[in-house]
């Protein structure tokens, strides 16, 4: 759903046999939080459960008033997974989940701003940006056995066009991440052994077969 051309509103949900890994945020929030996607479960195979999402961003785009300009945006949204992990362990732990059934969601915001001053004088021309400010916030989590929970909260500004700058990020982390281990033999369903020369019961084979 579009408003304007400044607000959107996406909603997804999935139930099936078919349910694709759990997706990364949003490049924006990983993008302002210098956050680096875990993908331990990227290689997982699709499978069977259900998963829902939903996330609304705002954009002014670049907005002009007298010799001033700026843009402002923001954004917020959320993922859940409930899938079936039969044919996986946690490394070091065994089962996961209940029966199999292991959760996985995220959490998600971010805000940006940017404020500046177009000069036209005689001696001098050009844009010169006031302030420029980005912030974010990102919690995960996963449950149950073994329960995991993660939170990510930082930003960055800049101010006079550089004369001030800086970023920051806090993080947080309870509980115990699970490490993914297939538990079927990856050789499962493969014919190892094609096909076996000489044949049973042959007579005068050479020695060099």
């Amino acid at each position: 759903i579009e408003v304007l051309n400044m607000a959107q509103m996406t909603n997804y949900l999935m139930v099936g046999h078919n349910i694709p890994p759990f997706p990364d945020p949003p490049q924006r929030v990983m993008d302002i939080l210098n956050y680096e996607p875990d993908n331990s479960s990227s290689a997982m195979a699709n499978g069977k459960g259900f998963a829902m999402g939903a996330a609304f961003n705002f954009e002014t785009g670049e907005q002009t008033f007298l010799m001033f300009y700026g843009s402002f945006g923001c954004g917020l949204g959320f993922d859940i997974m409930l899938k079936d992990f039969s044919d996986y362990t946690c490394a070091g732990r065994g089962s996961m989940g209940i029966n199999g059934w292991y959760a996985q969601g995220q959490a998600y915001a971010w805000v940006a701003a940017t404020v500046g001053i177009k000069v036209n004088l005689r001696f001098y021309k050009g844009r010169y940006e006031i302030l420029d400010f980005q912030a974010a916030a990102l919690l995960q989590a996963e449950a149950p056995n073994p329960f995991w929970m993660r939170g990510t909260v930082g930003g960055k500004y800049n101010i006079l066009g550089g004369l001030v700058k800086g970023d920051c990020r806090f993080d947080f982390e309870l509980g115990e991440k699970c490490e993914l281990v297939a538990t079927g033999s990856p050789l499962d369903g493969i014919e190892v052994i094609a096909d076996i020369s000489p044949k049973d019961g042959k007579t005068d084979v050479d020695v060099y077969s």
